[in-house]
């Protein structure tokens, strides 16, 4: 419950400073965290062991990220990190942790989000603000009920617990 409390109250001194109309930084992420969880559940590649609900499912949800993402890229972008009042991950961490949820804690899948965490750890933005002017998409639902730590972002760097 404490670092509830702390994650909203860090949240609402951000919110409080943020201009309007916000300049957002997009992360540079590896392939496999966008190029490739897309082509895996739209159908242009293998899903691995998914069943065809659970990739239904990844669809929709994945269909919702980008469209966020869209939008975001339109209205918010801008190229240089010293502009920026937000910074935005562009890893479908969500669909990550779907396709790799049952491989226990190794797997391409969560090996991809071990190699994107360690890469934003190596630029100085995620410590910036403890993580609380990072954005992450997980769709409109993500597996909290399994609260396996290999499936919680939260267990790959304490700082994107206030992403």
């Amino acid at each position: 419950a404490a670092h509830g409390a702390c994650m909203a109250l860090g949240a609402a001194r951000l919110l409080r400073g943020l201009p309007a109309d916000p300049g957002i930084f997009f992360y540079e992420v590896p392939p496999c965290a966008r190029e490739d969880a897309v082509r895996a559940v739209l159908g242009e590649g293998e899903a691995g062991p998914l069943a065809p609900a659970h990739r239904l499912h990844l669809r929709g949800m994945l269909r919702q990220m980008l469209a966020i993402e869209r939008h975001l890229e339109r209205r918010h972008r801008v190229e240089e990190p010293g502009a920026a009042a937000l910074f935005y991950v562009p890893a479908y961490f969500s669909v990550l942790f779907w396709m790799g949820q049952d491989g226990g804690v190794e797997g391409p899948t969560l090996d991809c989000v071990r190699l994107t965490v360690r890469e934003m750890e190596r630029l100085p933005y995620l410590s910036r603000s403890a993580g609380y002017d990072h954005l992450v998409l997980y769709g409109y639902e993500y597996p909290h009920w399994k609260r396996l730590d290999h499936l919680v972002l939260d267990s790959y760097s304490p700082l994107l617990g206030n992403a």
